[in-house]
Order: C-alpha cells, then sequence, then structure tokens
C-alpha cells in the first residue's frame, strides 16, 4: 500500500469504530417512556405494581425495605412518552415532632432528593429524575440504589430521633 493511502485509511477505521461504540451505547438506553423496563427495575427492590395517576399517567407503587413509595411520571404525552421521574414517598405517622428546621437540615446536606413538610403537616421525600434522552440501566440502577439510601437515612436521621 503506498504511503499516502495509509493515513486516511487508519483515520477511516478509527472513525468507524468510534461510531460502531457509540452506536451500541445508545442501544441499551432506558426513556421515562420505557414503563415495562422502569417497573422491572423497581422490582428489583422489591414489590412493585403498575396504574396510573389522577391524569392518566403511568405510576409505580412499590415497597423497598417495607418503606413504600412511588413513581411519577411527567411531561407524558397522553399517559405516554414521558420524559422525566419523580420518586415520592411520606410519612404522617408520629412525624408531628419533625420541625421545619429538621427538614431544612437535611437538604443542606444532601445534593439528591429533597424533603419538605406539605400543607397538612405530613413529611414528605422527593428525588427528580430527568430521562429524557435516556440512561444506561445500570444508571438507573444507581438512582434507585440512591432512593433506598435517602428514604433510609431520611427515617434514621430525621424521623427516629423525633419519634
Amino acid at each position: 500500500m503506498r504511503k499516502g493511502l495509509l493515513l486516511p485509511v487508519i483515520l477511516l477505521i478509527a472513525v468507524l469504530a468510534g461510531a460502531d461504540k457509540a452506536a451500541a451505547a445508545t442501544d441499551n438506553l432506558i426513556t421515562s417512556s420505557d414503563v415495562d423496563a422502569i417497573l422491572n427495575m423497581a422490582k428489583g427492590y422489591g414489590s412493585a405494581t403498575l396504574g396510573k395517576d389522577n391524569q392518566g399517567d403511568p405510576k409505580i407503587s412499590g415497597r423497598i425495605d417495607g418503606l413504600s413509595y412511588g413513581i411519577y411520571f411527567y411531561g407524558c404525552k397522553e399517559g405516554a412518552n414521558c420524559d422525566s421521574l419523580m420518586f415520592n414517598t411520606g410519612w404522617v405517622k408520629d412525624v408531628k415532632q419533625c420541625t421545619l428546621e429538621d427538614v431544612n437540615k437535611w437538604n443542606q446536606a444532601k445534593r439528591f432528593g429533597h424533603a419538605f413538610i406539605d400543607k397538612d403537616g405530613d413529611v414528605a421525600l422527593q428525588m427528580d429524575l430527568h430521562m429524557g434522552f435516556g440512561m444506561t440501566e445500570r444508571n438507573l440502577d444507581v438512582y434507585f440504589q440512591r432512593w433506598r439510601s435517602l428514604m433510609q437515612n431520611f427515617q434514621k436521621d430525621v424521623l427516629a430521633p423525633a419519634q
């Protein structure tokens, strides 16, 4: 092969190899429209069932380590093609002693998830997740692990001392 052709051939091979890797990486992306994939992931952490919220959008109700939670789908068009998720849980029993100061202290110390006291005085914990462009199954699993940790730590660090 002539010297002048070798470099373009090597560059073409490198570009094609990179394109194959990029295509393979996007093949396994999960979006918030992949309700069954998200439900299956939730079932890997405990019980989970699929239903609908008041707007007709998908909603997953689940339990992780005895704690109930919901996954709400947002940005949906007619109950499908959603672009984000919100993990949500709340406590109504024995939380009257949990103060706004306790919740604010938690929020200042945590990067992911946020807590608040709702209009009824109940304590809630949420974690939002934009998935419009997708994420790998492994990354979604990390968010489920993070959600489990947030719920456990909030109950232990904020609610348990008040009980």
